[in-house]
């Protein structure tokens, strides 16, 4: 790190941070950005970006949509916004914050489904919990407004106590909220704490690694990645200068959107091991079979998404529920695929599997059997699986299927109320290709004695 970019990130973040390393730079996107705000991961592992291009002039904003490299899909995917700030994705909706109001469209297809006005002087980023409850900062009132499912809105914590309220992000029942300090928030007593030293201030991005480091990015600053007060790490470089980053766990990529600089910087973060196929760290690896099966109580609920995958997207619900005395632990599964142009009829599609313990409790298996007739066998990788996060299963054995045929099941789950599940599949020995990723929102927990049964 050169030293006049220490200088400036010491000039941005302030005295006693500590010394800024040289950030891991994968790609820049630039082109036909305008003031690019926010950096939104998607399921199918795209990645939209708001631009707000000239503040509250009517039209003028839009999302663009790019790949996992930082090649440009579509430059205008949704147009005619008026100044797009934060957004968030939960099951097939997105949510766009527009000059004060929320913007609700369809995910995939940004079908306008629903406009809400809201209570706001200043709406600025969104944070969508897993019941419906969604929270907008107010920057100029210095509160969060919560908007509740019924429709109904109210100042969260009922008064003004955030000052320049501009980043959110839900994590563990937490909310936490940024602006001019950063603000962890208990949702169900509502215990206001301030999280970080002084200097961690006027924060904008708020993100989460699957280990539970926080990384925020301050208005125009570098990448901060806090784990506790003694364990600070600051990720600078030429022209980080970020505005509302995003996290893609499933590419280990920290996406910055530079604001005026129009152009949007991936940076790798090595240390966030990739969701399947990759040989797991001794150290986070789960300890046994046994272990790894305990840790499914977690899925134990109703769970609903989208997926995207060959056969195009879907709606998508799962249902985890233990099982005969707690010997196995069902999972349910109905994905509708509507009519689009990967799918020109559209289908449904069914599956049920049950996960239990094996050989005296030294494997861990899961059988799937579903609407198509085909029946897959398959076992825990405990050497591709991340203990309290994931779950690789390789196809052991299968009927009805070829028999050089091979796939491999993963269940990652750095979020108590989130999960994401990839199917990847190799035909003929050329390696594994991604199949199908359902990513999906917890709607309810626990759901013992009910089986595999899923809504229709």
């Amino acid at each position: 790190m050169s030293a006049l970019l220490t200088a400036l990130t010491t000039v941005l973040i302030g005295v006693g941070a500590p010394d800024p390393a040289e950030a891991d730079i994968v790609w820049i996107a630039n082109g036909e950005f305008c003031e690019p705000e926010t950096v939104l991961p998607l399921p199918d592992n795209t990645l939209l970006v708001s631009n707000v291009c000239g503040f509250r002039e009517p039209g003028s904003g839009f999302l663009s949509l790019l790949s996992a490299d930082g090649q440009v899909l579509d430059w205008r995917i949704l147009e005619g916004l008026d100044a797009p700030l934060g957004m968030a994705l939960l099951g097939g909706r997105l949510h766009v914050v527009d000059n004060n109001h929320l913007r609700i469209f369809s995910w995939p297809g940004y079908e306008p489904l629903e406009t809400i006005a809201l209570e706001t002087s200043v709406a600025n980023d969104i944070a969508v919990a897993p019941d419906g409850r969604v929270f907008v900062t107010d920057t100029a009132r210095h509160q969060v407004i919560e908007l509740r499912p019924d429709g109904t809105q109210s100042v969260f914590t009922g008064k003004s106590q955030f000052k320049g309220a501009n980043g959110i992000a839900l994590h563990n029942n937490h909310l936490y909220i940024g602006g001019d300090r950063l603000w962890r928030v208990d949702l169900r007593s509502h215990l206001v704490e301030t999280v970080g030293p002084e200097w961690l201030a006027n924060i904008d991005g708020i993100e989460f690694e699957s280990d539970g480091t926080l990384q925020v990015t301050p208005v125009s600053g570098p990448l901060v990645r806090y784990r506790s007060e003694h364990d600070i790490e600051i990720l600078a470089g030429e022209g980080i200068s970020s505005a509302n980053h995003g996290y893609a766990a499933n590419l280990n990529l920290a996406l910055i959107p530079t604001g005026f600089d129009n152009s949007v910087i991936a940076i790798s973060i090595a240390s966030d091991d990739s969701q399947s196929g990759g040989e797991a760290d001794t150290k986070t690896r789960w300890e046994s079979a046994s272990a790894a099966y305990s840790a499914l109580e977690q899925f134990s609920g109703h769970w609903r998404g989208s997926g995207q995958g060959k056969w195009g997207t879907s709606s998508t619900v799962k249902v985890f529920s233990p099982v005969l005395d707690g010997k196995a632990m069902c999972r349910g599964g109905s994905s509708v695929y509507p009519v689009q142009e990967r799918n020109p009829k559209g289908e449904v599609h069914k599956a049920h599997s049950l996960m239990a313990l094996i050989k005296g409790g030294d494997e861990l298996a899961l059988t799937e059997y579903d609407n198509e007739g085909f029946i897959a066998h398959y076992g825990l990788d405990l050497s591709s699986s991340k203990a309290n996060e994931s779950w690789v299963f390789e196809l052991v054995s299968s009927e009805n299927l070829p028999p050089d045929f091979r796939a491999r099941l993963t269940l990652h789950s750095p979020r108590d109320d989130q999960f994401t599940e990839t199917l990847e599949l190799d035909f003929n020995g050329d390696g594994y290709v991604l199949y199908l990723t359902n990513q999906l929102s917890r709607v309810s927990q626990g759901a013992a004695g009910q089986g595999c049964l899923v809504e229709k």
